[in-house]
């Protein structure tokens, strides 16, 4: 399983080219760049040959613009971040399931909210692959961070907190990490033990010292953390322990 997505631009301006691989390769370090190509028909060519995982496509090009060029690929198994000065192609961008419609000039937090979405989709499936090939009951799981995947013990994690679309994991001997993956995804991923106390905390029951009552309540975990129970999922909690 590679820690990077692998990508190619393809845009007919030299400046936006270089502008473009300038930012990826300085903000987003988990993107590799093949190539860059300046025509849509050397870029078809090279999404052959080179079966880029992560597309940058400029639309109006000379000879073929991109739209054309999806056409004669057929089945697309790449991501697509559109990257134009055009905004009359938004629509036609959701029909071939781009992933982002970037406007020029190119912004940074455009650029790196676009990336963040096809990392964190790809991530979500390897992760899921690497689910299937070890078994469910797998004690290892791979954490999508930006830069890659840090592979833990499933046991060792204490406690996962949200944080927009990013969660910080918590893990045993103080170790903290982010990922790039939605405390969601986490929900979904992680086995039975592990809870959904608050819209921002899930929790390994492993961990759990002490429950004190309260409107939701809260809990004391082994760390001596104290956490938030709201009054939703107080009883999912209190039912895990028969209760």
């Amino acid at each position: 399983m590679s820690n990077y997505l692998t990508a190619i631009i393809i845009d007919d301006e030299i400046d936006g080219r270089l502008l473009l691989s300038s930012m990826l390769t300085e903000y987003c370090p988990a993107v590799r760049i093949l190539g860059t190509f300046d025509n849509a028909v050397d870029g078809l060519l090279a999404i052959q040959k080179l079966k880029p995982e992560l597309v940058f496509l400029d639309i109006e090009m000379p000879k073929m613009n991109a739209f054309a060029m999806l056409e004669k690929i057929g089945t697309i198994d790449f991501e697509i971040i559109f990257v134009t000065a055009y905004d009359q192609y938004a629509i036609k961008a959701i029909k071939v399931n781009a992933m982002e419609y970037i406007l020029k000039p190119l912004d940074k937090e455009d650029l790196l909210k676009a990336v963040d979405k096809c990392l964190v989709k790809a991530q979500t499936s390897k992760q899921n692959q690497l689910n299937t090939s070890i078994g469910a009951t797998g004690a290892k799981m791979a954490i999508p961070t930006r830069d890659g995947f840090l592979f833990v013990d499933q046991n060792r994690i204490i406690r996962c907190e949200g944080d927009g679309n990013y969660t910080n994991i918590y893990l045993e001997n103080d170790q903290k990490h982010l990922s790039s993956k939605t405390l969601k995804e986490f929900e979904e991923i992680l086995p039975s033990n592990f809870v959904r106390i608050h819209k921002s905390h899930l929790v390994n029951t492993q961990y759990i010292k002490k429950y004190i009552k309260g409107n939701g309540g809260t809990i004391l975990m082994n760390d001596d953390t104290e956490l938030e129970v709201s009054r939703r999922n107080k009883e999912l909690l209190l039912n895990f322990f028969n209760i």
